[in-house]
């Protein structure tokens, strides 16, 4: 909940909030548990964040008289499959929506398989939209098997090896990913939550266990992922999609402490962690890089820009190494299979202290590490020339 707001956010606060997400360099958002109004996803559109929409099934195990909560909802209430169409009617026209998520985090699978069949139904027989159903399963509940994946476009968990269930961070994340994708190879995997606490007290232990959780998670996912940090497809890959949880912090009445230090910020908005700088860096070549791979043809050209790029430099400010990559495009007028290509870089007062890159390139996206170990701190500029084309960056040395 808002510090202020609660759950009945103004406009005004969803768009800056989500001004925040996109300057993570987040270009994936899962808004299960931020308030859903209309603006949220107008301003996603405009801003060109992809969403996961969810409608508030979560959780569902046991109610109250020992009876299955999935069992009254799907033989007598079916609120949630009306939920489900109404979010669906109301924000079919919102082009950042691209998924559409069932549940999260439910334990009844057989009950589960039954309610997403029937919403899948329901989408593809009377209004299908193109887009993807999906759900957001708890990976230990019941592990990477779970059946109603089964009917699911795309296999979707929340995954938090080390945190509440596995081995560590890397090595369970790691194995579960190779057991997914050996057992359902034919289906690309996201997931939908992963993170670790701060502590309300906000001390340095609290903020380097975020960091920790983060870099070890996300080495996993990496190694996985359907992108190359340069750009380049992953013939291996199969994950497409990570969401850490969350953004902010924010007060919980549903627990003891009321409190919840999960976030990238702090709950005010205006104090970003470590993980979140972290996170931000981490996330700044994929997202400089064009974002979510929505298709990719045989022929790995298809995939290549059809005009030159220099992207900004990871990490940035660095000490002392940092990458900077770039995109060579396909000439149709040349005859030649390669552009003479040339990447430098210069000091504040315009002097040459480096060249990187002075060869012919044929078609391709491209990465080169730039070492400043033998100069001074102080800002950088590198500009890439080629066929006619010029263009130049900033870059910080902090030392």
């Amino acid at each position: 909940d808002h510090p202020l707001f609660g759950r009945s956010i103004p406009t005004d606060t969803i768009y800056f909030d989500l001004l925040k997400v996109h300057g993570l360099n987040a270009n994936l958002l899962r808004t299960a548990h931020y308030p859903n109004h209309p603006f949220t996803y107008l301003t996603a559109d405009r801003l060109g964040i992809v969403i996961v929409e969810e409608i508030p099934v979560w959780q569902f195990d046991l109610d109250i008289r020992g009876q299955q909560a999935w069992t009254h909802q799907n033989n007598v209430r079916h609120i949630h499959e009306q939920m489900f169409r109404e979010m669906v009617f109301r924000d079919y026209n919102r082009p950042s929506i691209c998924f559409w998520s069932t549940c999260n985090e439910c334990q009844d699978i057989n009950n589960r398989k039954v309610f997403i069949q029937r919403v899948h139904d329901d989408l593809d027989n009377n209004y299908p939209d193109g887009r993807f159903l999906i759900e957001s399963a708890a990976a230990d509940r019941p592990g990477y098997w779970d059946s109603s994946q089964d009917l699911c476009d795309v296999s979707a968990w929340t995954m938090y090896f080390g945190v509440f269930h596995g081995s560590t961070y890397y090595e369970g994340t790691k194995k579960f990913l190779e057991q997914a994708h050996n057992y359902r190879p034919e289906k690309p995997i996201l997931d939908t939550e992963y993170g670790y606490w701060s502590g309300e007290n906000m001390s340095q232990s609290g903020y380097n266990s975020q960091v920790t959780v983060f870099d070890e998670t996300f080495k996993a996912f990496k190694e996985k992922a359907v992108m190359n940090e340069n750009g380049t497809l992953n013939n291996d890959g199969f994950v497409f999609g990570t969401t850490w949880w969350c953004i902010f912090d924010w007060y919980r009445h549903q627990t003891s402490q009321g409190f919840q230090s999960m976030g990238l910020y702090q709950m005010q908005r205006d104090v970003l962690k470590p993980v979140g700088a972290q996170l931000k860096s981490s996330y700044m070549p994929y997202f400089n890089n064009g974002g979510m791979i929505t298709g990719a043809e045989d022929n790995y050209g298809n995939l290549i820009n059809n005009k030159f790029a220099l992207m900004q430099n990871y990490p940035n400010p660095f000490n002392p190494t940092t990458t900077i990559s770039y995109t060579v495009p396909v000439v149709e007028t040349r005859h030649a299979s390669s552009l003479p290509v040339l990447l430098k870089v210069y000091s504040i007062l315009g002097r040459e202290v480096a060249t990187l890159v002075n060869e012919e390139k044929p078609a391709g996206n491209y990465s080169v590490e730039f070492n400043s170990s033998s100069l001074p701190s102080g800002i950088y500029f590198y500009r890439l020339t080629a066929n006619g084309f010029s263009q130049t960056k900033k870059m910080i040395l902090l030392k």
